[in-house]
């Protein structure tokens, strides 16, 4: 019973002590994120208010609001803008991504919506609400649901 229960304690501390490096998103300030970084979001989002800012590997996530909007962009090392997502509310979704999400998930509540930009082309990721699991799903403009783009959390 010792050796199981010192087993026990043992894996825990481990499982627990690898726990940071799952999560690698990294705040950092905005001191730390290159000039051409910063420029590339000014430019593109002059008026973008309460910037704060993650770093992944090589890719700059900023978060910030515009008047009652949040946004969230992903950008290179050299400013390139990757993908960009903002807060929807659910009379802006189109009506035939309503009208899919009724008639496709009837069981399910919309829960939160996003606008979602990348390579060019609009997205619209859903998550959904159900009574024993919930779903995230993107679709485009036509209620298509789009399974080589991945939801953006």
């Amino acid at each position: 019973m010792k050796l199981m229960t010192m087993s026990f304690l043992a894996a825990s501390f481990f499982s627990l002590s690898t726990l940071p490096f799952i999560d690698q998103d990294q705040d950092i300030p905005q001191s730390e994120v290159p000039s051409v970084v910063l420029n590339a979001l000014s430019s593109a989002y002059p008026n973008a208010a309460s910037v704060e800012w993650e770093k992944v590997k090589d890719i700059y996530e900023a978060e910030f609001d515009i008047d009652t909007k949040e946004y969230t962009v992903q950008l290179s090392a050299t400013g390139t803008i990757l993908q960009t997502k903002q807060d929807l509310g659910d009379t802006e979704l189109p009506e035939a991504v309503k009208s899919a999400i009724a008639a496709n998930y009837k069981n399910y509540k919309l829960d939160d919506a996003d606008l979602l930009e990348k390579d060019g082309r609009q997205y619209y990721q859903v998550e959904l609400d159900g009574r024993l699991k919930d779903k995230k799903l993107v679709l485009d403009a036509a209620g298509k649901e789009q399974n080589n783009v991945s939801y953006w959390d």
